[in-house]
């Protein structure tokens, strides 16, 4: 995808992701690490999920989107998906990091949004045996947004070929 083809809440989230990135760079790169920042993880590998066309927002799930996408996904059998999602809060736009599900065709499910909640989604899709072995190994509910020292491993050494799942369309390539 261009960034030509690119909408504008996609856009802003691109120029979000690259301004975030920017200040961890320029302070020089880990030396051998695969990516500086998480940021660059999800530029680099990365997909675009279509928001939601359908569905109602949980305002349980609002506060805990990582284990209501866990209970989703398992339930209907949808894929979960990790990233940065662009939401309208009020007058203005946030990105937020962001879990969801998506069908098989790309388009996002969200249990904490619901429909219209998220403008842009960039995530990456990955298989339950990957999000269940980083969040035991963690302890925390988030698998690619996960604590320190598990996302230190991911910006290390990348994500395992076998962890991913091909959905969504790639992300702009830089």
């Amino acid at each position: 995808m261009t960034a030509g083809m690119l909408d504008p809440f996609q856009r802003h989230l691109l120029a979000w992701l690259e301004d975030n990135a920017a200040p961890y760079r320029a302070a020089g790169a880990r030396r051998g690490w695969r990516y500086p920042t998480q940021f660059d993880l999800l530029l680099d590998e990365g997909r675009w999920f279509a928001p939601p066309t359908h569905g109602d927002a949980d305002p349980n799930a609002a506060q805990i989107c990582y284990a209501a996408s866990t209970r989703l996904a398992r339930r209907r059998g949808l894929a979960y998906v990790e990233g940065y999602a662009l939401a309208e809060v009020g007058e203005s736009l946030q990105v937020m990091e962001h879990a969801w599900c998506s069908t098989t065709e790309g388009v996002a499910v969200d249990p904490a949004w619901g429909a219209g909640g998220g403008k842009a989604y960039l995530g990456i899709a990955i298989t339950e045996a990957f999000r269940a072995l980083v969040t035991r190994r963690a302890r925390c509910a988030a698998a690619i947004h996960a604590c320190e020292a598990d996302r230190f491993r991911l910006l290390e050494h990348g994500l395992p070929p076998d962890a991913v799942l091909d959905l969504g369309i790639p992300a702009v390539s830089r």
